[in-house]
C-alpha cells in the first residue's frame, strides 16, 4: 500500500511543528508530504521516485514563495501553483486517483475560506483533519454540509480538535462519551491558555510577589512569547517611526 499523501495548508508555527512530527522516523513510512499551501500558492512535490523514508518538506518549504511576492522560478523539483482553495481539493482529488493513494488535507489555518470546501473535500474521497474552529463552531450553514459528506458513501473522514486542555483530546473524548450514552452535565473551561498564563502572572492569586517591582504587561507578554506559549506581534514605536507617521 502506498504512503498516505499529506496537504498542509498553513506552514506557520503550528503547520511547521506538524511537517515536523510527519518526518518522525516512526511516521516516514506511513505519511508522505506531497503539497504544502500558503494563503496564495501551494507547491508540489513532484520528485520521481523519492522513497518514503525521504524528508521532503523543508525542501518544499524553502522552495514555496510567501504569498505576498511572486515565484522566483528557482524550484527544480517542485510544481508552484496558485489555487483558490475548491482548485486545491480539485488537484488533490486528481492526484489521489492517479496515484491510487488516499490524501489527507491538513487545514492549519484559523481562516473561512478551507472549512467552506471541506464538505467537497470529503465527497472527492479526501480526508479532512484541522485544528480550525470556523466550521464546528461557526453557523449551521457552514457545518451542515460537512455534516451530511461524511454519510455519503466513500467520503473521507473529518477530525476536528482544538488546541485547548494543553493538547488533549478533548473535542474527541466528549464525542466518545456522548456515543456510549454518558450525559455531560457541566463543562468548565479556560478558553485560552495563553491568556491565563499572561493574566496569572500580571495578577497572581496569591496576590503581587513580596519584594521587587510589580512585572509589566508588556514584559509578561514577551515572556510568553519567549518561552513558545504564543506568538506575538510587536511594535516598537522610536523616534523615527513617530517622525514618518
Amino acid at each position: 500500500m502506498p504512503p498516505v499523501g499529506i496537504a498542509l495548508v498553513g506552514p506557520g508555527l503550528v503547520g511547521r511543528l506538524v511537517l515536523e512530527q510527519f518526518a518522525a522516523p516512526a511516521l516516514r513510512a506511513h505519511f508522505r508530504i506531497i503539497s504544502i499551501s500558503n494563503s496564495r500558492y501551494t507547491i508540489f512535490d513532484d520528485q520521481s521516485g523519492a522513497s518514503s523514508g525521504e524528508t521532503t518538506y523543508e525542501r518544499l518549504l524553502e522552495a514555496l514563495p510567501p504569498s505576498s511576492r511572486a515565484p522566483s522560478g528557482k524550484a527544480t523539483e517542485t510544481s508552484i501553483h496558485e489555487l483558490a482553495p475548491a482548485e486545491l481539493v480539485d488537484a488533490l482529488a486528481k492526484r489521489a486517483k492517479q496515484s491510487g493513494s488516499h490524501i489527507i488535507l491538513v487545514d492549519c489555518t484559523a481562516s473561512d475560506a478551507l472549512p467552506r470546501v471541506y464538505a467537497k473535500a470529503l465527497l472527492a474521497g479526501l480526508s479532512v483533519v484541522t485544528p480550525n474552529k470556523v466550521a464546528p463552531a461557526g453557523p449551521q450553514e457552514l457545518y451542515q454540509p460537512i455534516a451530511e459528506a461524511q454519510q455519503s458513501a466513500g467520503a473521507g473522514l473529518f477530525y476536528c480538535e482544538g488546541a485547548c486542555g494543553a493538547g488533549l483530546p478533548v473535542l474527541s473524548t466528549l464525542a466518545d462519551l456522548v456515543r456510549t450514552d454518558d450525559e455531560i452535565i457541566k463543562i468548565e473551561a479556560v478558553l485560552s491558555g495563553t491568556l491565563s498564563y499572561i493574566l496569572n502572572r500580571f495578577s497572581p492569586v496569591q496576590g503581587p510577589r513580596t519584594g521587587g517591582p510589580a512585572l509589566r504587561f508588556s514584559e509578561i507578554v514577551r515572556s510568553a512569547h519567549r518561552d513558545g506559549h504564543t506568538v506575538s506581534i510587536l511594535f516598537r514605536a522610536d523616534s523615527e517611526s513617530r517622525r514618518l507617521s
